[in-house]
């Protein structure tokens, strides 16, 4: 049995092949990208059985992780924080480089055998989460957007307008406006562009909200 420790990181991984005694026997760094999987796989090929140990394996691991699992390759989520113990108890013996950090993700799996498997993605839940959240930057945007409209038609309305603002009901409002000087008609072009960029959020609003419905 062989555990492989990874070292993740946005330009290149860092994998180190340890045995049960916790002796190094391999090392490998690839680049971040399309072929990192290969690269691995093929680098791993005669290390079996074996368990990869990504550190961060739901975080800037998480790629990786799920590309291996995605093949049949079993792989366990190593959390930094056991990770930097390790190093911890062994200062004075190791530094803190890629090659280390992935040693001790493999030394945290051969002392740890409960640590968290990674399953593969469940797809439906992840559209969900994409679309709540989509949801909830359109939502935050259009907030904002309709609070600036409202402060704009409390200076073009006397005694203001109520809270809950409409597209339709802005629109409206700013009809009725007489535009008297520069500064009125800038104030209710400014406000009519308010009013475009609300029907534009309402519309990508309504459009999250049916896929939402659909799955």
């Amino acid at each position: 049995m062989f555990i492989i420790g990874i070292d993740p990181h946005k330009g290149s991984h860092t994998a180190v092949v340890v045995d049960r005694h916790e002796r190094v026997l391999d090392t490998i760094r690839v680049d971040a990208g399309r072929d990192q999987r290969q690269h691995l796989l093929a680098w791993a090929a005669c290390f079996e059985p074996r368990t990869w140990a990504v550190e961060g394996a739901a975080g800037l691991g998480a790629m990786l992780a799920q590309q291996l699992v995605a093949v049949g390759e079993r792989v366990v989520d190593v959390p930094a924080k056991l990770s930097s113990r390790v190093r911890l108890l062994e200062r004075g013996k190791i530094d803190k480089t890629d090659p280390n950090d992935a040693r001790s993700a493999a030394i945290v799996a051969w002392r740890n055998p409960t640590l968290q498997a990674v399953a593969g993605l469940d797809e439906h839940r992840v559209v969900l989460r994409l679309l709540a959240d989509r949801d909830h930057q359109i939502t935050a945007h259009r907030t904002r957007t309709v609070c600036r409209l409202h402060a704009l038609l409390c200076v073009l309305i006397e005694g203001g307008t109520a809270r809950s603002l409409t597209a339709d009901r802005a629109a409206a409002l700013l009809n009725r406006i007489e535009l008297t000087d520069s500064i009125v008609t800038q104030r209710v072009v400014t406000a009519r562009q308010l009013v475009a960029e609300i029907r534009v959020l309402d519309r990508a609003r309504d459009q999250i909200r049916a896929a939402t419905a659909r799955q």
